[in-house]
């Protein structure tokens, strides 16, 4: 298992993510933006797919009650890969036929998810 960071604020790097994929198929890779709206998951089968688990209310309610606790851990991350554990949230699978232009020289915050109503 690998982890790497990035810190690219508003943009996915959706063409590495894919390549990184296509190469080596039992990678999944797991995106969330600054605004923690929704985290997407990437994942091969019979081509790249993407799930994405839409954050809402209870990842901002278990935010709150876990600020304390993040203090005690060592080398703390971002709290949103502690919540992907333990979330009630269903991922929803969000097909592209296109390749993922939709994050495209485009902030993903701006990204109109079709499950975040």
């Amino acid at each position: 298992m690998f982890e790497l960071m990035f810190c690219t604020k508003w943009e996915y790097l959706i063409k590495a993510i894919v390549k990184a994929i296509e190469l080596l198929h039992y990678t999944v890779w797991y995106a969330v933006e600054e605004n923690c709206i929704y985290v997407s998951k990437y994942y091969w089968d019979n081509g790249v797919k993407e799930d994405v688990l839409v954050l809402g209310d209870e990842y901002w309610h278990r935010k709150k009650q876990s600020e304390m606790m993040i203090e005690f851990i060592d080398d703390p991350d971002f709290d949103v890969w502690y919540y992907l554990s333990y979330s009630p949230q269903i991922w929803q699978n969000w097909e592209s036929t296109d390749g993922f232009l939709r994050y495209y020289n485009v902030a993903v915050f701006e990204i109109d998810l079709p499950f975040a109503k």
